[in-house]
């Protein structure tokens, strides 16, 4: 982050600072037991993304984000469990909702 002119004397600088050079600080709420994770798998997705052109448009937009993330089927969440932090981890059910665009 650059500071110039009156931006390096506002009082949020330092607050800014800190979450530039160590991240900031995410409330993600209540762990999830394993129970509760496979339930949310189990769910899958809404139905608006199991219609076939959104699954490829899905598909073409994760593989053009595998360098920036790390991609986990449901067949490899049992293998994981206690590998990973787990109590970090929350499941939203995919949709694709159609756009004009």
């Amino acid at each position: 982050m650059v500071r110039t002119g009156k931006a390096k004397m506002h009082p949020v600088v330092p607050l800014l600072l800190q979450y530039t050079n160590i991240g900031c600080p995410i409330d993600v709420g209540t762990p999830w037991l394993k129970g509760k994770i496979m339930t949310a798998t189990k769910r899958g997705a809404h139905k608006s993304a199991m219609v076939l052109e959104a699954m490829d448009m899905m598909l073409n937009e994760v593989k053009g984000k595998e360098k920036l993330v790390e991609i986990v089927y449901f067949d490899e969440l049992e293998h994981l469990f206690g590998t990973l932090e787990w109590e970090q981890l929350k499941l939203s059910p995919l949709a694709m909702m159609p756009h004009k665009s």
